[in-house]
């Protein structure tokens, strides 16, 4: 059961050989692995530069109110 999937399936990870939850392209990846392939950075990069983004939003929120 532990490689499993969200789906009860079992996928591996093409690049890390960790279970997989996403297939893209006909590839199975991990959800770190995906990010670095199609996104271009790691999960929490990504994170912190959208928490990053909507924090400078609501402060300009602020100022135009």
């Amino acid at each position: 059961m532990d490689n499993c999937n969200i789906w009860m399936d079992k996928r591996i990870c093409i690049r890390c050989k960790k279970k997989a939850d996403v297939v893209e392209k006909g590839k199975d990846y991990c959800a770190s692995c995906y990010f670095i392939c199609f996104i271009g950075e790691t999960i929490e990069s990504y994170e912190k530069r959208k928490n990053e983004l909507e924090e400078r939003r609501r402060i300009k929120n602020e100022d135009n109110s």
